[in-house]
């Protein structure tokens, strides 16, 4: 009887060993994904910082801001010359471009 009441034990032991192994190795293989998936992003955000960087030593030259001045704003330098298309604006007699 006491023989018998020990192999009960050890294979509920067993048993229980195998299923805690089992559970264990599927959360390892979850945490090795999240952790491949961590490690994309934080390659994308250094990609996006470094990119950032970049932009903002652009943006802080002198030659950004004229470019900025001249394309958005339309000033100009002294001695710059203008030329006017004329045929953007619409004749209202004859219509627009004609």
């Amino acid at each position: 009887m006491k023989k018998l009441i020990k192999e009960f034990l050890f294979v509920v032991l067993a048993i229980y060993i195998s299923v805690t192994l089992i559970g264990q190795q599927m959360t390892i293989r979850r945490m090795e994904a999240k952790k491949a998936g961590l490690s994309e992003q934080i390659l994308q955000a250094k990609k996006e910082t470094e990119n950032y960087n970049k932009t903002l030593k652009e943006v802080s030259t002198d030659a950004y801001a004229e470019k900025i001045a001249r394309e958005k704003l339309g000033l100009v330098r002294d001695g710059d010359i203008i030329y006017v298309d004329t045929g953007k604006f619409a004749d209202p007699i004859r219509g627009a471009g004609k």
